[in-house]
């Protein structure tokens, strides 16, 4: 469950970005890229240790440039760790072309907004975040948590339609079962972005690397 002492949040939490959520974000970058995805990666770490306030405003400017530099981008995608639930409900046994491995489960995340911080958005994310979910079903039953409207919270999806939050495994699960979701996630993700610019699919190749390709 959320760590609540400083000793579990110094077991769990950590400003190092080879074993945090941040590699987690370059892992699927890669394979996104990989499978022939332009990709824009921010490593910027908006969060103090042990305090979460304030932490939106400042991804926002982030959000803001990328979106400001790249202005064809299509998905806005935020990466979290679930801190509030225990291992067996964030993991998942998934196959792949050797033995079946566990893996970090994903949920969606949608926020519709409040008086003071509108999001008009919200409907064309829950519709997307929908899309995603059902994808990944498709592909590997039981990896997606689902999709989590949330009310009063609009974490900056107001920026983009294709804005969503993704919540990868928990602060229970181990780096290689986040980073293998990563990799299975970016396969979708490649697959729906080709289908929405009218293309054909990747080839597979596997459950821990993807095809080539071009979007």
């Amino acid at each position: 469950m959320q760590p609540e002492t400083p000793e579990e949040w110094a077991s769990v939490w950590t400003t190092d970005p080879e074993r945090n959520i941040i590699r987690v974000g370059r892992e699927l970058a890669r394979a996104l890229c990989e499978r022939g995805v332009t990709v824009v990666h921010s490593p910027t770490r908006h969060a103090p240790p042990m305090g979460y306030f304030g932490a939106y405003t400042e991804s926002r400017k982030t959000a803001q440039f990328i979106l400001k530099e790249y202005p064809s981008i299509r998905l806005l995608l935020d990466l979290h760790r679930d801190g509030e639930v225990p291992r067996e409900v964030a993991t998942a046994t998934v196959p792949g072309p050797g033995p079946a491995r566990t893996a970090a489960r994903v949920l969606i995340v949608v926020g519709t907004g409040h008086d003071e911080a509108p999001q008009p958005k919200w409907e064309q994310n829950l519709a997307l975040a929908r899309e995603i979910h059902l994808a990944l079903e498709a592909r590997y039953p039981g990896l997606s948590r689902g999709v989590s409207r949330r009310e009063g919270a609009r974490y900056n999806q107001d920026l983009l339609p294709g804005a969503l939050l993704f919540e990868i495994g928990s602060v229970r699960n181990g780096m290689p079962e986040a980073l293998r979701t990563a990799r299975l996630l970016a396969e979708v993700l490649a697959d729906w972005l080709r289908q929405e610019l009218g293309e054909a699919p990747a080839p597979r190749a596997g459950m821990e690397r993807g095809g080539a390709g071009r979007p």
